[in-house]
């Protein structure tokens, strides 16, 4: 498979590099700076693209994101706020634009392969972390939307679950008053690995999860697999909605 993963540079893209290219994939990494082009510019996403001298993508993995915000919604900054959500949700519709042609290629063999990120505060209120936990939301949503409106691709949020890197380190570095005594205390004890968030999306990209799309699962808490199929390729299944009493 030709796969485009960016956000290469650390923890999860970077296992997913490794773990792919293992694997015999053809891999292009891609960070949100360090490859040279800045994934929240749309220029510069489509830049990459036109750099990638593939005929073709099967899979695009976006696991790059920007720090978010942390604190209480009165003590942020509108405008700090307002761009941590944005570019946040601009390098995944970046990264889909640009990428979109190759993606519908005449030479793709199967069904064509999205995987974005979701995670804390998605599902649920997530105090401190407003910005990321409506990002996060916001995701699910435009995965939902995209599998409607791209019914040939298999699109799906992944929830990775906790993992040690810049983002834990900084809720540690902000302290409890600014992030919760409980935020805290967890980021202290969580330096989990990203081998189940690996372990699903290397499924969800194989031929075996196709039809599998739309949906939001976690790679720590949810059952995925063969031997799951039916379940996930359900319609109503691992979707976020209302519940009604």
């Amino acid at each position: 498979m030709n796969i485009v993963i960016a956000g290469a540079s650390q923890g999860l893209g970077q296992a997913l590099f490794v773990r792919l290219g293992a694997a015999g994939h053809r891999v292009l990494p891609l960070s949100r700076s360090g490859s040279g082009h800045d994934l929240t510019d749309p220029f510069a996403a489509l830049g990459a693209a036109k750099d990638c001298d593939w005929s073709h993508v099967d899979a695009l993995i976006v696991t790059a994101g920007v720090q978010p915000m942390l604190g209480k919604i009165e003590a942020s900054s509108p405008t700090e706020w307002v761009h941590s959500v944005a570019h946040n949700l601009a390098i995944n519709i970046n990264c889909l634009h640009a990428f979109r042609p190759l993606l519908n290629s005449q030479f793709v063999v199967g069904r064509p392969k999205v995987i974005l990120l979701s995670g804390g505060g998605a599902t649920e209120g997530r105090p401190y972390f407003s910005a990321y936990a409506c990002a996060k939301a916001a995701i699910v949503r435009l995965v939902e939307t995209l599998a409607m409106e791209q019914p040939s691709w298999d699109v799906n949020a992944v929830a990775p679950g906790a993992m040690g890197g810049e983002m834990l380190d900084a809720v540690v570095e902000a302290g409890p008053m600014r992030v919760g005594q409980a935020e805290y205390a967890k980021a202290q004890t969580l330096r989990g690995t990203p081998d189940k968030a690996v372990d699903l999306i290397e499924w969800l990209i194989s031929p075996e999860a196709n039809k599998v799309t739309g949906k939001l699962i976690s790679a720590i808490w949810d059952q995925w697999g063969k031997n799951h199929l039916a379940t996930l390729q359900d319609a109503s299944t691992y979707k976020l909605r209302r519940t009604l009493p």
